[in-house]
């Protein structure tokens, strides 16, 4: 790896903050993906291999196998069933 190469490595790494909050009564559970920017409340159950996509706000929510939520949501007290897809931008 050249000196050039690491410097725009080092850049890129420097870019990127991660934050995830996380409630301690809050269930993730198998394959389940939680992007940064992410604010997962109490009482939230996310099944196997569900997605959630960056800056959003999960409160009182089920969330069901296979279900995929895009950038900027924000999901409160509610059941999503299985195999859901929720779009970009969604309250």
């Amino acid at each position: 790896m050249t000196e050039t190469s690491r410097k725009r490595n080092r850049k890129k790494r420097d870019r990127i903050t991660l934050m995830i909050l996380l409630h301690r009564s809050a269930v993730p559970s198998g394959r389940t993906k939680i992007w940064h920017f992410t604010h997962v409340m109490q009482n939230c159950t996310l099944e196997s291999a569900a997605t959630s996509a960056k800056r959003g706000d999960l409160a009182r929510v089920v969330i069901g196998n296979n279900v995929k939520i895009r950038t900027m949501f924000g999901l409160h007290g509610l059941i999503l069933e299985d195999d859901v897809f929720c779009g970009p931008s969604m309250v």
